[in-house]
């Protein structure tokens, strides 16, 4: 190659543009992975937390389908309990016309009640085991349905971790208060505050340990509910009733005022008198009233006698009409069926857990309705494909980003506009009645152990055995003042009952609870989560 042509090359300087080029593609395409790595970092993250709201949602979700259950339940004790008092509404006034007329219609007035008795006292016998099944449902759903929730959240990690190209290792965990049963703080008192030989005398005619610190029938169960008696559904459905007749007059915004209360307590505590009484104090002479229609249907008898005595010759007899069964025997006092002698209304039945209804702790918004998800250190591993190695001799690579924990929370709550105890949300126990329970995710916040722990401490001191016993003996003092001002009976004392527990609520209960709620908020951490 001549001089002239290498010289030409030497300054040829075409295609110099193009080593550039190539530099410059290759940093490209390192910042295009590099870009490709930030956003599956990204998304990454925003599933992690996806998925931990999800499973926050879910077992809110199964939390507040168990308070649906339990409301559904409620609702057909309702319904039961409805029935049986309006059959022996049937039979009360069915008994009254028999000892009214018995002896002019010579006995034909006692025959329709002696037909509708048997048919009352066998529904008494039918719906209390159906009864007593449903409130164990109730019960296995409030410790159950917490647990539900749980493990759809642990499989809900699951699921996320396995779906897509990329796995994902994943641990997730849902709780919640709801998971800690109630009755275990109400144990673990009672045994501490255990008094020696102050119990009721056992059958060796020695005195046995009194454990009964706290009422623990009172106490929340698993889902923030508490078992009130069968007799206090009588005093709701009375209650109810004064509703519907307030409806229809336009003026249901009555039905809280304090004379309509007081009003609606008495008229429920007559129904729970007479029908849903458990024997533990008064009790209504229902033995004797059949014993005054047994008494007419005796003279009855002796007309219809006389009167056979005096019928022409070939004249039909009468037949005469067979005493009442009052029944006899001591009955008994179990939870599982009917042990009433006399009437089904008159019941140690009626004092058994029933229905399970929102605690008194609890309400819209409080942590005792709180769920919390974490997710536990997903790992994230970015598979690195070099398929440029300039200068490295690496053909791939893996790398695994530093792990982080995520956290949601979620609430179920009862779907009303108002405060909690108004009308349309929890006053007389509505929720209890309602399916309206619903689920929602809201900003993580650190739990509110102070409030969780005050409103804990509010309800069991309202459930002190010694001031239930307090409450007893005030309404003992007051039935003991009446009957000695000569207007004690049945009326008197259970409008006497309800203005003294009206009392109690008002001036005692409530102030407490409260403040000690007011008091726990001071100690709640203010965190709150910087996701959401």
């Amino acid at each position: 190659m001549s001089a002239a042509v290498l010289k030409e090359i030497h300054e040829d300087k075409r295609g110099a543009v193009m080593l550039t080029g190539l530099c410059m593609s290759c940093f490209l395409i390192g910042c295009l992975w590099f870009l490709i790595g930030i956003g599956d970092a990204i998304v990454f993250r925003d599933t992690m937390q996806e998925a931990t709201d999800h499973a926050a949602f879910t077992s809110a979700v199964i939390h507040a389908k168990g308070m649906n259950f339990i409301s559904a339940c409620n609702l057909i004790l309702l319904a039961l309990i409805a029935i049986h008092i309006l059959m022996g509404m049937i039979h009360d006034i069915l008994l009254a016309y028999c000892i009214l007329f018995a002896v002019p219609t010579l006995g034909a007035a006692c025959i329709p009640y002696a037909r509708w008795r048997p048919i009352y006292t066998g529904y008494g016998r039918i719906f209390k085991p159906i009864a007593a099944a449903i409130h164990l449902a109730e019960v296995v759903a409030s410790y159950g349905y917490p647990y539900v929730g749980a493990y759809k959240g642990y499989t809900l990690g699951n699921d996320y971790g396995n779906f897509g190209p990329k796995k994902h290792d994943m641990w997730m965990a849902t709780l919640s208060p709801s998971m800690l049963p109630g009755g275990i703080m109400d144990g673990l008192l009672n045994k501490a505050f255990t008094r020696k030989g102050k119990g009721p005398v056992g059958a060796d005619g020695k005195p046995t340990d009194d454990k009964s610190f706290t009422n623990s029938g009172a106490s929340k169960k698993g889902l923030p509910v508490a078992a009130k008696k069968y007799s206090e559904v009588c005093d709701k459905i009375g209650k109810m009733g004064i509703d519907a007749l307030l409806s229809l007059t336009g003026n249901s915004n009555l039905g809280k005022g304090g004379v309509m209360g007081m009003v609606k307590k008495i008229i429920g505590g007559i129904l729970k008198f007479r029908y849903c009484n458990d024997l533990g104090s008064d009790i209504p002479d229902l033995a004797g009233s059949m014993k005054e229609a047994n008494g007419e249907i005796d003279k009855a008898n002796t007309q219809i006698d006389t009167n056979n005595a005096n019928l022409p010759e070939g004249g039909k007899a009468a037949d005469k009409i067979g005493n009442i069964d009052i029944g006899a025997g001591a009955g008994g006092g179990s939870c599982w069926k009917d042990n009433s002698v006399i009437d089904p209304g008159l019941d140690k039945w009626w004092g058994c857990d029933g229905p399970l209804l929102p605690w008194g702790g609890t309400s819209n918004g409080s942590p005792w309705n709180q769920v919390w998800a974490v997710n536990f250190r997903p790992s994230f591993t970015d598979d690195q494909e070099h398929a440029v190695a300039i200068g490295q001799r690496k053909m791939g690579q893996r790398s695994t980003a530093t792990p982080n924990t995520y956290f949601a929370e979620a609430e179920f709550y009862f779907d009303c506009t108002g405060k909690w105890s108004d009308q349309g949300c929890n006053f007389e126990d509505n929720a209890g009645y309602s399916i309206q329970w619903r689920a929602r995710l809201k900003r993580l916040e650190f739990p509110e152990i102070g409030t969780l722990i005050s409103s804990f401490a509010g309800q069991f001191l309202g459930n002190l055995k010694a001031y239930k016993d307090f409450q007893k003996a005030v309404k003992d003092k007051g039935r003991e003042l009446i009957d000695n001002l000569g207007v004690g009976n049945a009326l008197s004392a259970i409008g006497l009952n309800a203005a003294i527990d009206e009392a109690f609520k008002n001036l005692v209960t409530s102030p407490i609870q409260k403040g000690i709620n007011q008091a726990g908020g001071f100690f709640d951490p203010t965190l709150v989560g910087p996701y959401h």
